[in-house]
């Protein structure tokens, strides 16, 4: 007879939890995310894993201190791309199905929030939160030496709570969408002024996406 116990503070550290499966586009394997609570540091980091789905085999293929999200096929099934914090800013990651060390896409200031491959597998769209009057080659998250201001509440929206969320919203700062083309890394803005923009889709053959925007005042 199998005996039970109540969990304690302990068994914290071993639980663990499995996000975003992505299957590949062969359909011969996947990727996922398990987080885990690091016991000496007291932090949760995520890891990239990868499966056969015909043996179950599984690989680790990420292993430091960081938190890993939206890991993504590239079309061709030969690369997978991912935001990590391993440099404690958001940065967009590129690794080989065959392993190796992932490469560090993005070297920009600001960090990224969300990415899309394009069709091609050629070219990735970001969003990154900029000031309104700068763009993606500039430092616009300079530390302020003045005394800080209050914060002002005049919209609707001004926090965000949650999973991802960052409490009180940034004054001033909107999220733009950029395009990075992965054969010289060159970086391309697409949207810009004082309001946030989300790339939502591209079409099949690339010419045309899907934006979220919204220009109203609140």
């Amino acid at each position: 007879m199998t005996s039970k116990r109540l969990l304690n503070a302990e068994d914290l550290y071993k639980i663990q939890s499995i996000t975003n499966p992505r299957i590949s586009p062969d359909g011969e394997s996947a990727i996922f995310i398990r987080t885990q609570m690091d016991q000496e540091d007291n932090k949760y980091y995520s890891h990239l894993f990868h499966i056969e789905l015909s043996t179950g085999k599984v690989l680790q293929w990420t292993f430091g201190k960081e938190k890993i999200v939206n890991p993504q096929w590239s079309p061709d099934g030969n690369q997978v791309a991912f935001i990590s914090n391993r440099d404690e800013k958001n940065r967009l990651y590129l690794m080989n199905k065959d392993g190796g060390e992932p490469k560090k896409i993005t070297t920009f200031e600001s960090e990224v929030e969300s990415f899309l491959w394009s069709p091609c597998g050629g070219e990735i769209w970001i969003t990154s939160q900029i000031t309104e009057d700068a763009d993606f080659f500039e430092k616009n998250n300079k530390e302020q030496k003045n005394p800080p201001k209050p914060y002002i509440v005049d919209q609707m929206k001004y926090k965000m709570d949650g999973i991802g969320g960052e409490g009180l919203v940034k004054q001033g700062v909107y999220s733009q969408i950029a395009m990075i083309s992965l054969r010289d890394q060159s970086v391309t803005q697409f949207s810009r002024g004082n309001y946030s923009h989300k790339i939502m889709d591209i079409s099949s053959d690339g010419k045309k996406l899907i934006i979220g925007v919204n220009r109203e005042e609140n």
